[in-house]
Formats: structure tokens, C-alpha cells, sequence
């Protein structure tokens, strides 16, 4: 069983990225029946405004206080930080700690108000069952993985391709039956 949550965009103020918004309903959908149980908060953007820090700044921020390649999104969940993207070519490291410190404590806030939203509003989650882990196919896919990975892994060259398509037509020969 899979589940997809999807969000569109169908309008959106000049003053705020849209992304925010709909980010933060994928994480509320934990009010519904899906069997997630684990709130992870939105994308969180911190810039920083005449030296302070400013939590998902808009778009009419002064450009010259807050050049993009000083901002930084984090995101996380209540006990830590699961991706920081960052493009800061001039901050210190200090800086970029300190940025990742305001945001984790901003997300926290985040995650506990979606946690009382579910308490709220909540519906109980379907049952799942999780698949046995087939060691049989696992073992038996390791050779195959170890070839790509051996091959994606060397220096780009005519040479790299011939060998990934090679290795993509035995699979799909191996797929239909056909022996090489």
C-alpha cells in the first residue's frame, strides 16, 4: 500500500513562496487515517534582516540585507535535523550553526502544534501491515547493485555508458528471459 499526498498551487500572494503553504498541509495530513505517526515539520527558510534571523522571509525583504546565497532551509522534527540545504558561500560557520539553531527551535513549535492539531481533530490510522524483508531477492540483487554502483562510481567516460547499457540490457533480457 502506498500513499501519496499531492498539493497544487492554484493561487498565491506576491509577498510569500507558496511552497510554505502547502508543505504544511502534507504535514497535517496526519490528521487523517494515513499510518504515519511521525511529524516531521515543513521546510522552514531562515534569512537574516539587518543581522537578525528571520524565519521564512518574504519576498519584499530587503534584497540587499538578505542575498539568497545566505539563506539557508532546514528541515526537522522535534529531537533533530533531517536536511539542511544551504548555498552560503560567505557565512561562517558560526552563522550557519546559529541559523540552523534558530530554525530547529522554530520547527519544534511547528511540530507541536501539528501533534496538538492531531490530538484535536485526528482520525484513528488504518491498519498496516508491514512486508516481510525478502533476503532471497535482496541477496540475489547485491552483485547487480555492486556492478552499478562500481560503474556510476568511476570517472565519466564513453566507456562508463557503454557499460551502463550494457548492464541495462542484460537486466531487461534477464526480465523477458532471453540469455544473452
Amino acid at each position: 500500500m502506498r500513499t501519496q499526498v499531492i498539493a497544487l498551487v492554484f493561487s498565491a500572494d506576491r509577498k510569500t513562496t507558496p511552497r510554505r503553504r502547502h508543505q504544511c498541509r502534507r504535514r497535517c495530513a496526519r490528521t487523517s487515517d494515513i499510518p504515519f505517526s511521525a511529524t516531521v515539520g515543513p521546510p522552514v527558510r531562515v534569512g537574516r534582516v539587518d543581522g537578525e534571523f528571520v524565519i521564512n522571509p518574504t519576498y519584499a525583504e530587503p534584497r540587499t540585507q538578505m542575498a539568497p546565497h545566505r539563506q539557508h532551509m532546514v528541515v526537522g522534527h522535534k529531537d533533530g535535523i533531517v536536511m539542511i540545504g544551504s548555498g552560503a558561500k560567505e557565512e561562517t560557520e558560526e552563522v550557519i550553526l546559529a541559523a540552523i539553531e534558530f530554525a530547529h527551535t522554530e520547527i519544534k513549535k511547528i511540530c507541536a502544534a501539528i501533534d496538538e492539531l492531531v490530538k484535536l481533530a485526528g482520525k484513528p490510522k488504518r491498519a498496516f501491515t508491514a512486508p516481510e524483508f525478502d533476503e532471497v531477492y535482496y541477496a540475489g540483487s547485491r552483485p547487480r547493485l555492486a556492478i552499478v554502483s562500481r560503474t556510476l562510481s568511476t570517472p565519466k567516460t564513453h566507456g562508463q555508458d557503454r557499460k551502463l547499457r550494457a548492464h541495462q540490457a542484460d537486466q531487461g533480457r534477464a526480465r523477458r528471459g532471453i540469455a544473452r
